[in-house]
Parts: structure tokens; sequence; C-alpha cells
């Protein structure tokens, strides 16, 4: 046989009970280093008698001993040792000369008589100052209720009502397992429909009221909806089981707590399930499976506020309407970093399947916006809606076609077609605010991902367009935040027209100024700036930060500018409007414009420049009409023209680049008819064009 022994902790003045089990009989410290007897052998009253407590001992060495010596018979607190009844006046004179909440316990062999309730009333002052735990049913078998109510053992459900207000109670009932109460409201009542009173225990044991709410339909004979049968006390299906804990406690308060201790090593199929919670549907009701609401009543400013000297002063507390917490040790499957539904740990998990929906009965009576399925010719299932309240079917079953546009007439029943057999779910979370409040984001995290934040890479699509987000106009993605107030909408992408657009459309804004956007009918527009040309060398050359960089005024002939592309592939385009020609300086020193260290553009000239590779600028084009080497934009196309020493000298030349060779007269265009053989390569001409 186990033996068993009880603690009593006092924990930043909370007290708290933890049954352990003693092994080998041996007696165990508690956290007070006070030795615990256990309840082994004799428990006669010879053993009983042995036992002796001094109540003029001083306070401390009463607290060591009622901690040491929890069970009520070590005391000799008999009013009839033959029957083994406690003697209540005892316990409360016992108790006059306490300090802190006390534990005392009752043997399985023990009782409580409940008539001598009154003697131990120890009025609301004394509300945290007892619990008394039996290892059995608490009270005497004559003052058991009848079994015929089915009600336990300590009548009625109010078990600590018998043994005096404000005493925490627990004991154990066969039929009910353990039951633990304290009564302190008069309101509390018998819940008829578990056959208990089941109270919150709070961490401190404040104040704790459980009631039964009476329906607002069975407030009286004539509220709306009453009814004489589901308005009976022990038929308030509907009735609210209201547990209210109200506490000032400074060191927390726990409304209640469950914990499990499991090691089953079924695998699949064995499921440990620490609360499991079904609302089963037939009406239409608005229905809620689980509802949790979190009120701040303080008017407290989470934020706090900074005060005539400059200093910040913040709140501390922190407010969480749910918390879903895990803890483990190890990788889950490693498919999982590409996968997202495949590992064996998942934190949340909504599931959901097809429930209901049976097949058309002939005289059947349905409600309206039932559902029936049927299937066709290929047992594709179908679903079909009834619309009339209380339509009776008829005796032959309706001709289904499976498409019908038109209602089907079945007796007094109408059923309109809905499609295919599904379960759809509008939204699976939805978040919406009333009055003023606001959000200030939607999902957040400071978590490591070893996959992504968001992997929708196993969705199904049921939809033509495969459409993963949807927003409004002027909504953007924020590509370079870090948490920080400076560190938003530096770089942003998205449908809109903010960074002075004029017209919506695909845009990417940077630090405020779009640089890049697509029109609905296709225009692209680059970024394009005005600038200066006011450097006299490559160090102190303003530099062009745009695709498109319009020179509009030079301090002096040939005064300079710097080009600002800097990756292979980019192109910069300079139009000098000046009134003078400028110089343009590569980005940097050591960086070259076809293959010299600077370049001049003439005024009313337009230069394309590409960065073939790092250091080298290519000018792919020029607009120049008095340049000989540079296209000029009249009818027709003009290349470039070139000598051969140019054309030679241009470094990393690329395929299909075409040149006016000026000494042959010709076109030449940059080839490569295999890998090891690119060349230049002159345009074959046949006779001379006649009329």
């Amino acid at each position: 046989m186990k033996k068993y022994f009880t603690i009593w902790i006092l924990l930043s003045g909370v007290a708290q009970a933890q049954s352990m089990v003693a092994p080998n009989n041996t007696a165990q410290a508690d956290e007070l280093a006070h030795t615990v007897s256990p309840v082994i052998g004799d428990m006669s009253e010879a053993r009983v008698k042995a036992s002796s407590l001094n109540l003029n001992s001083s306070s401390a060495s009463l607290m060591k001993y009622l901690a040491d010596t929890p069970y009520i018979h070590n005391y000799g607190m008999y009013s009839d040792n033959f029957n083994r009844i406690i003697n209540m006046s005892f316990i409360k004179e016992l108790l006059s000369h306490t300090t802190r909440p006390t534990l005392l316990r009752i043997a399985s062999d023990e009782a409580i008589p409940a008539n001598h309730a009154s003697e131990l009333d120890l009025g609301d002052a004394n509300i945290n100052r007892l619990m008394i735990v039996a290892d059995g049913q608490m009270f005497d078998k004559s003052d058991e209720s009848s079994h015929s109510t089915g009600e336990p053992s300590w009548m009625g459900g109010n078990l600590s009502k018998h043994i005096g207000e404000g005493v925490l109670a627990q004991d154990f009932e066969p039929n009910f397992g353990i039951m633990r109460d304290r009564e302190y409201n008069s309101n509390n009542t018998y819940d008829y429909a578990t056959y208990r009173k089941p109270a919150p225990i709070s961490s401190d044991f404040f104040v704790n009221n459980a009631q039964w709410v009476t329906p607002v339909a069975c407030k009286s004979s004539s509220s709306r909806n009453y009814n004489d049968y589901w308005c009976a006390p022990t038929h308030w299906e509907s009735a609210v089981h209201l547990n209210e804990v109200r506490s000032a406690s400074n060191t927390g308060t726990i409304e209640h707590m469950n914990n499990m201790y499991l090691s089953g090593r079924g695998g699949y199929g064995a499921n440990d399930v620490g609360r499991y919670d079904a609302l089963q549907m037939w009406g239409t009701n608005w229905t809620w499976g689980a509802v949790n609401e979190l009120h701040e009543k303080g008017s407290l400013a989470a934020g706090g506020y900074v005060d005539q000297a400059g200093h910040a002063h913040t709140n501390t507390f922190q407010h969480f309407n749910y918390e879903w917490d895990m803890g483990g040790i190890g990788p889950d499957h490693p498919d999982s970093a590409f996968n997202p539904v495949v590992g064996n740990r998942k934190a949340v998990w909504y599931n959901t399947w097809v429930e209901g929906g049976g097949r058309w009965e002939p005289l059947k009576k349905y409600h309206e916006y039932q559902i029936v399925v049927e299937k066709d010719s290929k047992n594709t299932e179908y679903m079909y809606e009834n619309t009339v309240e209380g339509g009776t079917s008829s005796s032959l079953r309706p001709n289904w076609l499976f498409n019908e546009t038109v209602p089907i007439a079945d007796g007094t029943a109408n059923w309109v077609f809905l499609g295919k057999k599904t379960f759809q779910i509008g939204c699976l979370m939805c978040f919406g605010s009333q009055g003023e409040t606001q959000f200030g984001t939607l999902l957040g995290s400071s978590s490591h991902f070893y996959n992504s934040p968001i992997d929708l890479s196993t969705v199904k699509y049921d939809t033509d367009i495969h459409t993963v987000f949807r927003t409004q106009t002027n909504s953007y993605f924020d590509l370079s935040d870090d948490a920080t107030k400076s560190g938003q909408n530096n770089h942003l992408l998205g449908y809109g027209n903010i960074g002075g657009i004029i017209l919506n459309s695909l845009n990417y804004t940077v630090s405020g100024s779009s640089v890049f956007h697509v029109e609905d009918d296709g225009i692209i527009g680059v970024t394009y700036r005005e600038y200066e040309a006011t450097g006299t060398d490559i160090g102190n050359s303003p530099k062009m930060q745009s695709l498109v960089s319009d020179i509009t005024k030079a301090l002096k002939n040939n005064s300079s500018v710097r080009l600002g592309s800097i990756n292979t592939g980019d192109i910069s385009i300079i139009r000098n409007h000046s009134g003078r020609p400028i110089t343009v300086y590569p980005l940097a020193y050591g960086w070259t414009i076809d293959g010299a260290q600077k370049y001049t553009l003439d005024n009313n000239d337009v230069a394309l420049f590409l960065v073939t590779k790092e250091g080298k600028y290519t000018v792919l084009i020029n607009t120049s009409s008095t340049k000989s080497n540079n296209v000029k934009t009249v009818d027709g196309t003009v290349f470039p023209s070139k000598t051969k020493k140019q054309i030679f000298a241009i470094s990393d030349p690329i395929e299909g680049m075409s040149y006016y060779n000026s000494d042959d007269h010709a076109q030449v265009t940059y080839r490569c008819p295999t890998r090891l053989n690119c060349a230049w390569y002159p345009v074959q001409y046949g006779a001379a064009l006649r009329n």
C-alpha cells in the first residue's frame, strides 16, 4: 500500500497544497525543512492519544508542529473516538493560535459531522486561513444525502458550506473523483449538469464566487422563448456557469490550472489531450466554440509618458489575451526545411472536414437551409439546400439534374442546387476592431526561421488565378525595414502613386522618390533629375544618381559631372542642355569611358552609357550632329562612326555591337561565329542602289 503525505507551502503569502508519494514509508522534509510524518501502521485510539499539542506554545513552534503534523488524528480532535468523529470546536481553537494559512488532513476512516458547521464558521476575515483535505469522503455516512437524487455525499454541491464559510475543502467522491470547493457567496448553487459545484481556485484564495446564471428566457413564465421543461432548474442547458475571482494580490492569481504527466509510447492512435471541448450544433444560433476576453478596467496607459524633465516613464505591465507555449528539444522532420506541412511539431493546427449533409429521404420534414447530398451517375456528390422551413419531401425522389438554375419542387420542400459537395470557411483568421481601437501590426515575430516565415509552396488552388495576397491601391512592401522608426518606408514596392507619380502604377520608391514605375498601358517610367555641371575634375564633380540626368547649367565650358552607375548592365542617360560643352567623368579613378579617362558631351547632345564590366563604360548612343563618330537623330538609323583604331581600341566589346568604319566606309559588327573566333566583321555590300 502506498503511503501519502502532504506539504503545505507558503510562497509569497500564497498557500498551495501538493500531494506526493513517500518512498519506502520514510519521512520527507518540506521546503521549510520541516519533517512530515507519513500515515503508517496503527490508526487506533492509543496512537491518537499518544500525540499531544500544547496550544500555549510559541506561535513559531505551533506553526512548525502544524507543518510537520497535518493529520487531524494526531491532535486527538475526536468528539466521538469510537466512530472517529472530528471535534470541530477543537479545530477552531487551534486555528485561533495560527499565524498563516493552515492545512489539516482527514484520514480515509475519519469524518466530519455536517451538523457541526456552525462551530467552524471562521467568518469572512479568515477566508485565507484554512484548507481541509479528506483522503476519502469528508462527511459522516449518516449525513450523506439520498443517492436517489444523484448527488454526491457532501449534499447539494456545497462541500465547504457544511464546515464553515471561508474554508477551502477537498474530498474524494467514488463516483465523481476529487471535489474542491469553498463557500463564500450565498448564490452558490448546485450544478445539476455535473452533480457537483466546481469552484475556481485562485493562488491567493482571495474571493471566489461560482454560480449558475438564470437564462434570460427563464427569468419568468412571460419571458420570450420561455419553456416549462427547459427552464426547470435541472434543465438549464443554455445557462452559464459563472466563476468569479476577485483578487488584489501582488503575487498573481490563477483561476484554473491543470497539469498532466504523460509517458505513453503508443505513437499514432494513442492520443493524449490536455483539454477537449466538443460543441454540437443543429440550429441557427450564433455559436462560438470558445471565447476569451480580456477587459482592461484600470484605465492605464500602456505606453507611459515623458515628464517635464524629459525622463521617460514606461508602464511595466504586459497583457496577453491568449498565449500558447511549447517546449522541447531536437530538430523536426528534415523535409520541414522546404515543405511546411511535413513537420511532426505544429504549434497551432486548424483542421477541417465535411460533416453533415445526409441523403434525401421520402416524406421527411426538413428545416430551412438544410442540405442533402446526392450522387450523379459518376458518383460525384452534389449539394441541394431546402428553402422552406418544415417542408416535407414527396414520396418520389426528385429528378436531380445536378446543374439546376431554378428551384426543384419536392412536396412542400423546395431545393436549390449548390454545386459539388464541399465545406467552405470564408475566413480562417479574421481580425476585427470596434469603435476607435487600432492594431500596431497584424503578424509579427522575433523568432528564428529555418524555412520561411510564410511558405505557401504546398497550397492547392481552386481558382483560375492563383492569388496569394490582396491589398488596396497605395499599399506597398517595405523591403528594408530594421524595426526602427528611421528604417521604415525607405524602399517601397507596390501599386500606387506615391513618390511623385501622377497616375497609379507599379512603383518602386526609394527615400520618398519614385525611381521606376510601369503604368497600366505599359509605359515605363524611370528616375529623372536635373543637375548643374560644377566640377573641374573627377574628385569634385557631382555624381549623376538617376537613370536620366538633365544638365541644365554649366559654370563654364567643359565643367564636369560624374557617372553614378556601378553594376554591370547599368545604363545612364545624360542630356546636356547647359548651353556649353561639358566633361563626363567615370564613377571613380581607374575607370574608363570607351577606353579614355573622360568623355566630352556637346550642348544639346544626349548620350547613353553602359557599364560593360566593373570599371569600364561604353557609349552606346550619342545624338550629336556635329561629331562624325556619333549617331544623329534623323530619319533612318545612323550608326556611331569610328576609325579602325578607335574600333580596335574598344575593350570588352559586346557581341552585336555595330559601328560605321570611317576608314573603309563600311558598317562593322562584333560577332562570335564560334566560341574562340570573335572579331569585327564588315557588312558585305552588293551593287549600288539605283532608280
